[in-house]
């Protein structure tokens, strides 16, 4: 289809995203990377995920295929709000080959942590200690509701461009640019909404 469609003429002007599973992991997509077309391997990202294969799996990828960072994926593996200035993000950038990087970006959903203040960023390991469930916290918000992880996430926008994941899409993304613009002096962010099956069930 991207084809059809005029893209995956040179690489990363058409982005197809790949999360890492499977028991072979980063293994198992090296080893079928040089069975794509010379097209897919053009539009082909992986993005590290929250379960099984997180940023330090994708990063072996790195030589291979443009890396997509989900910043909400790693915060709920790790528990940690990754700086924009981490040398896995360097790692991450040079995967584009100077093609300017996109990252995924979404929030717990406000319905989990329902009385948590929107002003400060949830602690992940107090979460779970307090009972939250890994699968709840790792479910897609409808917007950006806490502005203090909104704050963290600006960062990102310094070097990649972000996908909106928000159930609340064209919206959620408005609102997010809109609190990055009064929040701060900057140019309008570049702001893209994800479309996959996850985002529209």
């Amino acid at each position: 289809m991207a084809r059809w469609m005029g893209y995956s003429k040179r690489f990363q002007d058409f982005k197809i995203n790949v999360h890492i599973s499977g028991r072979r992991g980063p293994q198992g997509i090296k080893d079928v990377l040089r069975r794509l077309s010379p097209e897919a391997r053009n539009c082909i990202t992986i993005e590290n995920d929250e379960m099984s294969w997180g940023l330090d799996a994708s990063l072996e990828l790195g030589a291979h295929v443009a890396l997509v960072l989900d910043i909400h994926h790693h915060f709920v593996r790790t528990g940690e709000y990754i700086k924009g200035k981490d040398d896995r993000c360097l790692r991450v950038i040079d995967s584009w080959r100077g093609v300017r990087p996109v990252i995924h970006y979404s929030q717990s959903r406000e319905d989990v942590l329902v009385s948590h203040s929107t002003i400060v960023s949830p602690n992940y390991k107090e979460l779970l200690e307090s009972g939250y469930r890994k699968q709840k916290l790792r479910a897609h918000s409808d917007f950006y509701w806490n502005n203090a992880v909104n704050e963290w996430a600006r960062e990102h926008w310094e070097w990649a461009d972000v996908q909106v994941e928000a159930k609340g899409k064209n919206l959620a993304s408005s609102q997010l640019a809109e609190f990055w613009k009064v929040n701060k002096d900057i140019a309008s962010p570049v702001l893209e909404i994800e479309a996959n099956s996850e985002l529209n069930s």
